[in-house]
């Protein structure tokens, strides 16, 4: 059950009104979230539950690319998106009435070799129309030996969906991608793909394999599987080829795990916990960059 105590010690810049009626014959409460940015989203009373705990949560950095400071992240993800600054500058262009271009560099992520390093460059669309804003990001690995840089723009899971009738330029949408493991021998490493619409409830994690012994790219999600959103936690230690995912409803409270193999295939991974490799490097130029700014 909601407690107005649990609202008012929402961040401000999360939630500033909630309004719960009741509707009759069902008697399910609907909640109306409005938040600063502007944001308004319409769930029933578990998916408002769960929503209340991910937007008040905050993940402490556990894994190998969680940052220094305290994240948070629309899936209380343990290896957080830079979501702060994203909700922080598309507050910020509202206020200002500006629209705009914004980037945000990651940091690096150290294969166990020493060889590679990992980083993501996001970058931020802003429209004067909030709901036509959207987020891209692209992955680079650099050859610490040579100096070769490789781009790789992952497949959008979410954007190529048939069923959304939008295709690839989707309004609002956002796809984050960042370095979170790399393979214990360093020839793979293991990317977090989060994807998620602006305004809408619709968000989930995908799993993306670069393979750079065989210049492969694959993006991978929990298959054959009921569930509104995932969340990627590693490489399984179980199972050392296959990703590690948690995966459930949203609202419900028990979210099953389960690993994914570069083709899709999934098994249920009860006792399984993720492996990580790979060191963060704390680089100077990480964080927010220059942007540029239309009135």
């Amino acid at each position: 059950m909601l407690r107005r105590e649990t609202l008012r010690q929402m961040p401000r810049f999360h939630l500033l009104q909630v309004r719960l009626d009741s509707f009759a014959p069902r008697r399910q409460l609907q909640c109306f979230l409005l938040l600063e940015l502007p944001f308004l989203v319409e769930l029933d009373a578990g998916r408002v539950d769960f929503l209340i705990r991910l937007i008040s949560s905050h993940t402490e950095p556990r894994f190998a690319m969680s940052h220094q400071s305290v994240q948070i992240d629309p899936l209380d993800s343990p290896h957080p998106i830079p979501w702060s600054w994203v909700l922080a500058t598309l507050s910020a262009s509202h206020s200002s009435h500006l629209a705009g271009t914004y980037c945000y560099r990651t940091q690096s992520l150290l294969s166990p070799d020493r060889a590679y390093a990992a980083y993501s460059r996001i970058q931020m669309q802003v429209e004067l129309d909030y709901f036509n804003s959207h987020v891209t990001s692209v992955l680079f690995l650099e050859n610490l030996h040579t100096g070769d840089l490789q781009a790789i723009t992952p497949t959008s899971p979410l954007a190529n969906n048939p069923f959304l009738q939008t295709g690839s330029n989707l309004q609002g949408h956002i796809s984050i991608a960042i370095p979170v493991s790399w393979s214990e021998s360093g020839d793979r490493l293991l990317a977090r793909e989060f994807e998620s619409i602006l305004g809408s409830d619709i968000a989930s994690d995908y799993g993306v394999i670069v393979d750079r012994s065989r210049n492969r790219v694959h993006t991978l999600s929990p298959t054959r599987v009921r569930y509104t959103n995932a969340v990627l936690l590693g490489w399984s230690q179980a199972h050392p080829e296959r990703v590690l995912f948690r995966a459930g409803m949203m609202g419900d409270e028990h979210w099953q795990q389960w690993t994914v193999d570069a083709v899709g295939h999934t098994l249920l991974a009860r006792s399984d916990r993720p492996a990580l490799f790979g060191q963060v490097i704390n680089n100077v130029w990480a964080g927010p960059q220059m942007q540029s700014q239309q009135l």
